[in-house]
């Protein structure tokens, strides 16, 4: 993709369209939605297609994804067979235009930058259809994905929903097929004329904040999937305010004051990587009620605004520091292999870490953790704790997806949906990452608190004690470099004294306890002595 903003485009394309194409070159999308005029616009996607050749194209048949209240209604009596003609239909259609503009040569996109549409704002706040909601959008990801297309789900509305604040784990399944099939979570946010942020007081004299109400929905929802949102923008006739039709933001302002506002909710979307491109609500328009809300008069002012936020995502957090314990000393670490190997870090320079550690008892440590590998087959070897995840999130959602055996809390099996057969996962590192990927689902940083992570198994929830800012920046080190592995060992040591006198006396009992837990002491003791007597030949 060119920029890496998120700042996109919706487009519905109607009128001059030299000027849209204008407007596309001029703020460089990576994203464009289109509302289809048609079966199969052929002409339009080429042209979106040559004015942002890099850019993923969204492609919105109205009549199949919405046609109205009560046919959008008639998709969730059958929702499987619904989404799956659906999707078929949109496959057909799609196919018919690749037909047509390889026959006409004219220029197209990859299967892969093309995006298949969800039913367009489904009645979620009716809580009787959220399980056909939730199926419908779980079998669309899926019938996409074999067509070699994404598939934008949800889609879901903005507004205050019944519960207080919103709730998003009725779809956790569809989570989990977003994960597995690459798709993107779409959502709708509007907002009111004085901006994203307003603050009011209603009739009651509450104060009301409408950020996290109305925009910034998206807050509430801590599952580890991509979103688009692919509706965004004023919105007059919130709470009633103003009369539809035709309360878009030309209504109410210039502009230069609309792109600010764009601008203020930018930087707050900025701050969430799981966002990948916000669409304001509407450029250029076929019905003459969205007149006020199309964005092509407001062109050159998000030129000025993506210009003052810079086109790259604002930087993630830092990395640890190797520690610095009282009366250090220097020494080259003995690695995976023995005779006397360095750690390797990602400039191939050897690593020099002060400490006060037989080195030898860290190794033994490091070969009973993980036989000394930190990565497996080029991805990070962890351990989901199913148990420790029961104490981060409600009984029903954990109860849906994973199981252990309270004699043995160490145990686990985990099923992608209620529907599966319960699988174990411990002792395989590819259904480790599928229970952990069923797990980030739920909430991602919940389910890394609850993994071990390289070749020293640190638990997620020590990311403080060794050093990390959070846990998704030591899951991001770690999974990156084996240093940090070690960088991880000996913060988490050091920063115990029992546990570095331990280790100084070669008490392995203690050290058994200490770093691994009460679980099976003798056996973990006795396994850490063998080692270290095989490293120091004693």
């Amino acid at each position: 993709m060119p920029n890496k903003h998120k700042l996109d485009m919706y487009l519905a394309p109607h009128h001059d369209p030299s000027k849209w194409q204008t407007y596309i070159r001029a703020i460089e999308p990576n994203f464009v939605r289109i509302l289809m005029p048609g079966d199969a616009p052929v002409d339009i996607v080429s042209q979106v297609h040559q004015a942002a050749p890099d850019a993923e194209i969204s492609l919105r048949w109205w009549d199949l994804d919405d046609g109205g209240d009560s046919n959008k209604r008639s998709k969730f009596v059958d929702p499987q067979k619904a989404a799956e003609f659906d999707v078929k239909e949109m496959a057909g259609r799609l196919e018919e235009m690749e037909r047509v503009a390889s026959k006409n040569g004219l220029p197209w996109p990859r299967r892969d930058q093309l995006w298949f549409n969800a039913a367009n704002e489904p009645p979620t706040w009716e809580h009787a259809l959220r399980p056909a909601i939730a199926t419908y959008n779980w079998v669309g990801i899926k019938r996409a994905n074999l067509f070699g297309v994404g598939y934008m789900a949800g889609e879901i509305a903005v507004g205050h929903p019944d519960e207080w604040p919103p709730t998003y784990e009725w779809l956790v399944d569809v989570f989990y097929n977003l994960i597995k099939y690459d798709g993107l979570l779409a959502l709708h946010e509007y907002w009111q004329q004085e901006g994203p942020h307003h603050e009011w007081t209603d009739a009651s004299g509450n104060t009301r904040k409408d950020w996290g109400a109305l925009a910034g929905r998206y807050t509430h929802l801590k599952a580890n999937v991509k979103i688009a949102i692919t509706e965004a923008g004023v919105e007059g006739a919130i709470y009633e305010r103003n009369p539809r039709p035709d309360v878009g933001w030309a209504k109410f302002m210039d502009p230069d004051a609309y792109a600010n506002q764009t601008k203020a909710y930018l930087i707050e979307t900025g701050k969430d990587s799981r966002i990948e491109t916000v669409l304001p609500f509407i450029t250029d328009y076929q019905d003459a009620q969205w007149k006020s809300f199309d964005t092509l008069a407001v062109g050159p002012s998000y030129v000025r605004i993506l210009a003052e936020l810079g086109s790259e995502r604002p930087p993630g957090g830092g990395t640890p520091t190797p520690p610095q314990p009282a009366e250090p000393t220097e020494t080259r670490l003995p690695w995976v292999g023995g005779g006397g190997e360095s750690v390797r870090p990602s400039d191939g320079d050897s690593v020099h870490i002060v400490h006060s550690l037989d080195p030898f008892v860290v190794r033994a440590i490091l070969d009973v953790e993980s036989n000394g590998h930190g990565f497996q087959q080029g991805q990070l070897v962890i351990r989901f704790e199913a148990h420790v995840f029961a104490g981060y999130i409600s009984k029903n959602i954990f109860d849906a997806h994973f199981r252990y055996d309270p004699d043995d809390p160490f145990s686990g099996w985990y099923r992608s949906t209620i529907h599966n057969e319960w699988v174990p996962y411990h002792d395989n590192q590819t259904r480790e990452w599928e229970a952990l990927d069923i797990a980030t689902a739920i909430s991602t940083d919940k389910a890394l608190l609850s993994t071990s992570m390289g070749s020293a198994q640190v638990m997620g929830f020590n990311y403080k004690r060794i050093g990390f800012p959070s846990v998704q920046e030591m899951y991001r080190a770690l999974g990156e470099d084996e240093t940090f592995h070690v960088i991880a060992l000996y913060n988490y040591v050091l920063s115990d004294p029992k546990l570095v006198e331990a280790i100084q006396a070669k008490d392995w009992r203690t050290i058994a306890t200490l770093y691994n837990g009460t679980g099976a002491v003798d056996l973990y003791a006795a396994r850490l002595e063998k080692s270290y007597k095989e490293f120091t030949n004693g």
